[in-house]
């Protein structure tokens, strides 16, 4: 009985590649395609039946380059890195797709309901 809530405590302590996953904006087939993991390896990482080591963090580096490894591993942020000359640019970019990010969550709300 407790090792059923670890894995509860960590898949809802953690939540690092279930966040990920929505910040890259893909689905999670997608992502482990990605990565060249099959869905059941990635499922049981999401819900905390494996622990993300250094192996698996570096199949996603390979293919995403600009995420932290620290993220990956201990959920530190910053989430994505990126080169200072660029941060300025890519800071306004970010915003405003933040921004048109929340228009569409909400308009998705309005035609879900």
């Amino acid at each position: 009985m407790q090792t059923t809530a670890k894995f509860i405590m960590t898949k809802e302590k953690d939540g690092i590649l279930e966040n990920l996953i929505i910040e890259l904006g893909i689905s999670k087939s997608e992502f482990s395609a990605q990565i060249g993991v099959a869905p059941q390896a990635l499922n049981s990482y999401l819900s905390g039946i494996r622990k993300v080591g250094r192996n698996f963090a570096n199949r996603i580096l390979k293919r995403y380059s600009n995420i932290n490894i620290k993220y990956l591993l201990y959920g530190e942020q910053p989430m994505f890195i990126i080169m200072p000359a660029l941060y300025g640019k890519f800071q306004d970019e970010n915003l405003l797709l933040h921004e048109e990010i929340k228009v569409l969550r909400k308009r998705l709300e309005l035609y879900e309901k």
